[in-house]
């Protein structure tokens, strides 16, 4: 009888440390292959099940998986394409002829994803699946991309945080009962989105993530990583003191393999801790001493002379000082809010300088119609010739000269009744409210994708509100 009420008891307690009938929830916005059968595994392994959304068919997942590789491809083109020197003329050629057969994919990445619901109805559908069920999700996956202006994205996909966090507060009833969440992207837990997060989804007892650049699904790490945590979640416990809530989440993050080698970064019950090992309580966030040691103290030393054009942005920002200090203050936007303006100033002048390159890539051949247009004039003698356009590898330097002669045009009150003030006005609005705004920018325009990877990633609805 006794060993009856030792079994009984034990029964019961492993029942209340799984929520009845859970499912996990997985975001799959980057056809990321790898980590949906990793997340798959380890939901079994906890005795759930793996809810995707979209679900695509394996055929679909292929061909995009294909595409996807094709994209690496272009990143690699684009590479040796801005170092031309290095290159023959047939080799230039060569280059360009690959470049322009893979300019088609945005036409087949549509062609592929035709008939797949908008991404805020799936997720939507999928809450109320699992009221219907009588079913909630334990944890959340949210898998791709992440942008500066807080957007999740990629070859499938694109939600905003704010787009995600409404659903999440549409659905209380399910959502209150979230106790995970895996945001599977670049700077996805750096300190101001776990801040975001814990307002947005107060159930969340965890988080994880990466406080820098994240592995991509081709790595080891990344799926090394979902599986140890998504396994050994089961460790925590709403009840978790302080010291407790410590003593776990270093455990966590030690249990990754060749943790070192990535930029994890976990939340646990008020504790924050990375690959340092050292654990930190930001119940209470406190940014001045930060801001002091990683923006402001490198700013006028690195920052400036390329802001000021004594110094050129390097064609791969990559492993350059500007890259430092940006990967610091990605860590540090949580403290925008309690610096003010100063903080968001020096950080949107470093976003501007690293993101140039690309941006005006894109600017350029996304209104390469207008600007053959101009050319055009300047060549029949319509537009005068200091309005000529450069070219969109020249220098940042060069570029902003350009902007600045074709804003004098457009502001000169004699010039609107020139025949050709349409077409400059136009210009410099874009130019003005687009290339100079990063607000209006599509996260794929600062991505390493290449210039034709959306010819529509343009929003033009913000810079027409900026007109």
């Amino acid at each position: 009888m006794k060993k009856m009420k030792i079994f009984f008891l034990l029964f019961s307690l492993q029942l209340l440390a799984k929520p009845a009938n859970a499912d996990i929830l997985f975001i799959n916005l980057n056809n990321a292959i790898g980590e949906i059968e990793t997340a798959k595994a380890s939901a079994s392994a906890r005795g759930e099940k793996l809810i995707i959304v979209p679900n695509i068919e394996k055929n679909r997942s292929l061909q995009l998986k294909k595409i996807q590789k094709e994209i690496e491809n272009l990143k690699e083109i684009n590479k040796k394409l801005e170092n031309k020197k290095s290159l023959s003329s047939l080799e230039e050629k060569t280059l360009r002829k690959n470049y322009e057969k893979l300019s088609d994919i945005p036409g087949r990445v549509a062609d592929i994803l035709d008939g797949i619901a908008p991404i805020e109805q799936l997720i939507q559908e999928a809450f109320i699946a699992e009221k219907k069920d009588s079913k909630i999700f334990s944890s959340i996956i949210l898998s791709g991309h992440h942008t500066i202006d807080n957007a999740n994205y990629g070859i499938i996909a694109k939600i905003d945080d704010s787009e995600f966090a409404k659903i999440l507060n549409d659905n209380q009833d399910i959502s209150s009962q979230i106790k995970s969440l895996y945001l599977w992207g670049c700077y996805t837990t750096a300190k101001n989105q776990i801040y975001f997060w814990k307002k947005n989804l107060p159930s969340a007892q965890f988080i994880a993530g990466f406080e820098d650049r994240g592995p991509s699904d081709g790595k080891a790490i990344n799926h090394d990583m979902l599986k140890n945590l998504m396994q050994k979640e089961k460790i925590l416990s709403p009840n978790d003191l302080t010291a407790d809530a410590v003593k776990k989440v270093l455990e966590l993050i030690s249990s990754i393999d060749n943790v070192k080698m990535s930029s994890a970064a976990l939340y646990y019950c008020g504790q924050y801790v990375n690959t340092s090992f050292k654990v930190e309580d930001i119940s209470n966030p406190n940014c001045e001493l930060n801001i002091a040691r990683s923006i402001s103290s490198n700013y006028n030393s690195v920052v400036i002379p390329y802001l000021t054009g004594q110094k050129d942005v390097p064609e791969s920002t990559d492993m350059s000082p500007l890259r430092a200090i940006y990967s610091e203050g990605q860590k540090l936007r949580h403290c925008a809010d309690i610096d003010g303006p100063e903080f968001q100033k020096k950080y949107i002048s470093l976003l501007e300088l690293i993101f140039f390159k690309q941006v005006s890539e894109n600017f350029f051949n996304f209104y390469k119609n207008d600007l053959n247009a101009i050319i055009d004039n300047i060549k029949a003698a319509t537009i005068p010739k200091n309005l000529m356009p450069p070219r969109s590898s020249d220098s940042r330097p060069n570029i902003l000269a350009w902007i600045k002669r074709v804003s004098d045009f457009a502001k000169d009150p004699k010039n609107t009744t020139h025949p050709n003030f349409d077409l400059i006005n136009r210009m410099n609005n874009r130019l003005q409210n687009v290339l100079l705004n990063l607000n209006c920018m599509r996260p794929d325009w600062i991505e390493d994708y290449g210039p034709d990877r959306l010819k529509d990633s343009l929003d033009e609805k913000c810079a027409e509100k900026q007109n």
